[in-house]
């Protein structure tokens, strides 16, 4: 397929804050791409943020949530404090004795700082995007061929995808028993320049989420668990 993983983008009542709020935290520059419309790009990845107007509050814990790289336990309480001081509060999610840290950005998402490893080196200030998954191996298994990502090692129940360049963050997808219920307020954006790659997502078991526009610019689906992602096919490039 032709098809790559060019962003993340995330749902915000405030999305100039929120963009603001993760540029400060990951070391990049902002810009507006259009009105209520914000991306920052990522240094050391190939994943840039992006950031959408949507009105609607939170609902319960996000599907999808971003884990932040530490090179020391000193750079990890570092990254702490400079979260909380840009508006992050400390979150319970019923984590016990582990030795990252849980956050809640400026819109309530979840992030994990990570306490520094050997297995997220050379990724770039974001270790990990975090996928909830029913099954984790067959989300993985599109996942795969959507991006282009190769699978590599990771722990056990668990799958984990990576760029082939080996630059930027990990893509993982971990157990969850309940099934998705409601929107992802973070979801992916794929690039394409072949239109046949929609047919193909299709194929994998993608559902279109307004087939009747076939011919506008960026598609909206949801992968075979329900997480929305869009599809910008017509070869222009992502917001970065």
């Amino acid at each position: 397929m032709a098809t790559r993983l060019g962003s993340l983008l995330m749902d915000a009542a405030e999305p100039e804050q929120l963009a603001k709020f993760w540029a400060h935290l990951v070391g990049g520059d902002c810009r507006q791409i259009e009105p209520g419309h914000y991306a920052v790009a990522v240094p050391d990845s190939e994943l840039a943020l992006a950031f959408a107007y949507l009105p609607d509050a939170k609902q319960g814990q996000n599907r999808i949530h971003l884990d932040l790289a530490s090179d020391s336990a000193r750079d990890q309480r570092e990254l702490v404090a400079r979260a909380e001081a840009a508006g992050a509060e400390g979150l319970d999610i019923g984590q016990e004795g582990v030795p990252w840290v849980v956050l809640a950005d400026a819109e309530g998402n979840e992030l994990c700082v990570r306490e520094p490893s050997r297995h997220y080196s050379g990724t770039g200030p974001i270790a990990a995007v975090l996928v909830d998954a029913v099954d984790p191996s067959g989300l993985a298994d599109f996942w795969q061929v959507a991006t282009g990502w190769e699978r590599v090692d990771n722990a056990p129940g668990s799958e984990s995808l990576r760029a082939p360049s080996g630059r930027g963050s990990w893509l993982e997808f971990w157990p969850q028993i309940e099934a998705k219920t409601r929107r992802n307020r973070l979801h992916f954006g794929l690039e394409s320049s072949a239109p046949a790659d929609a047919g193909t997502l299709i194929a994998l078991g993608a559902t279109e989420a307004d087939p009747g526009g076939a011919q506008m610019p960026r598609r909206a689906f949801a992968d075979p668990e329900g997480n929305e992602f869009t599809l910008l096919a017509t070869g222009r490039a992502a917001p970065r």
